[in-house]
């Protein structure tokens, strides 16, 4: 029997390894794990062992054992694949190879030939990012842009004549959540942006104002926000101007974060109704959760986890003011399954301004999380209530496949 994983992570630590964890693993008296520094795969198997004739590196004898670090490259990761048939790729599907001429099912065969067979159709001109605009058929795409964006390449797309075709998108969480890293310089990023010097909330709400006209110019539609609840609260004048002070001070506390989003929550959606800009809110999610993913490679690195939120009760104030507001429109975003049939759905087939937006966020961008959603939601919120397909994928190539699986 195989040693367990624990097991296979101290004893590839034992030779001063950073071994990531979780990677390490044991197979046959072999132990397999991944090195931070490098980007190395690390094998420690009995000396003579022919499962490290197939790997390439660096090898070192530590007692009984030999000690392999090698980089993962394609003959590496092979060989690991060998070890152990559960390692080997399976195809999921060939629609998106498809896109690229490839219809065979991938194998560990013909791995190698077809990864170089996509390198150079990506090479070439038929596969630029503007070319497979057309193949795809693709009408609009947006972008999601800081509140202090100068979006210059929108700029250039307009003067080339792609403006309709490719937009901005006004995301002003960086300047909103005062929780934000670096929250004060972009304070002065939005008062060089929008040339209105933001000294106290009034003047912050003038150049978030002025830089959500600039964006309109620019061929914005919409809006998006982050929350990690749904809570929306308008707080009293005196209320915002004491939190929005102490936060120039750098003396604002998590409770005054939270009710400050909640209340810009409400302020950015009277903004909306005067200016037009759909309003999008994804919340119900604790980003960053994996600390250790977050410290190496940053925000935003898939580890987003659904938490339990209080929908009917935290979008009320904002309903309350806008919900029947026929110049207002609301798409709401969540992790959560079970709060669409359950509060998502009924609050969209109430109040006008509300709509579904398509649970396809990170790992329910899938078929059957799909079909899920559907009929979870139309039977109460019906189908005029949703806000169709909405794409939020990051890879390009993807967009085939999945508008094939939305499309249904």
């Amino acid at each position: 029997m195989g040693l367990t994983e624990s097991t296979a992570t101290r004893l590839l630590a034992l030779n001063s390894l950073d071994v990531l964890p979780n990677s390490a693993v044991s197979v046959e008296g072999t132990q397999v794990g991944l090195v931070w520094s490098g980007q190395r795969v690390a094998v420690l198997a009995p000396s003579g062992s022919q499962v490290l004739s197939g790997f390439e590196g660096e090898s070192s004898a530590t007692g009984d054992r030999t000690l392999l670090l090698g980089p993962t490259r394609p003959a590496n990761l092979d060989a690991l694949r060998e070890l152990r048939p559960w390692m080997r790729p399976r195809p999921l599907g060939t629609r998106m190879s498809a896109a690229f001429g490839v219809t065979e099912r991938l194998t560990g065969e013909n791995a190698q030939g077809i990864y170089d067979h996509l390198q150079e159709r990506l090479a070439s001109p038929e596969y630029a990012p503007r070319a497979l605009f057309e193949t795809f058929g693709v009408e609009v795409l947006c972008t999601t842009d800081a509140a202090t964006d100068t979006l210059e390449h929108h700029a250039t797309l307009r003067a080339e004549g792609w403006g309709g075709r490719v937009r901005p998108t006004f995301r002003p969480d960086a300047v909103t959540d005062l929780s934000t890293a670096g929250w004060r310089h972009n304070i002065d990023l939005l008062s060089q942006a929008s040339g209105i010097d933001v000294v106290d909330y009034r003047s912050f709400l003038e150049a978030l104002q002025e830089r959500r006209y600039f964006f309109k110019e620019m061929g914005a539609v919409a809006t998006d926000h982050s929350a990690t609840t749904p809570h929306t609260e308008r707080l009293s004048e005196t209320e915002v101007q004491g939190i929005f002070a102490r936060a120039l001070s750098g003396e604002s506390s998590s409770e005054d974060a939270a009710r400050f989003t909640a209340n810009m929550l409400v302020e950015m959606a009277g903004m909306s109704a005067e200016d037009g800009l759909v309003m999008q809110l994804h919340a119900g999610s604790l980003r960053n959760h994996n600390t250790v993913v977050h410290r190496r490679f940053g925000l935003d690195s898939g580890a987003d986890i659904p938490i339990v939120a209080d929908w009917t009760r935290g979008l009320r104030a904002i309903l309350d003011e806008r919900g029947n507001d026929p110049r207002f429109r609301l798409v709401v975003f969540g992790l959560d399954e079970a709060a669409y049939p359950r509060e998502i759905a009924p609050l969209a087939g109430h109040y006008p301004a509300l709509l579904l937006g398509a649970p396809w966020w990170w790992f329910f961008d899938s078929s059957l999380g799909m079909r899920r959603y559907l009929d979870a939601v139309i039977e109460t919120a019906g189908l005029y209530n949703t806000a169709g397909f909405n794409d939020d994928t990051r890879a390009f190539a993807s967009m085939p496949p999945a508008t094939t699986c939305g499309g249904a």
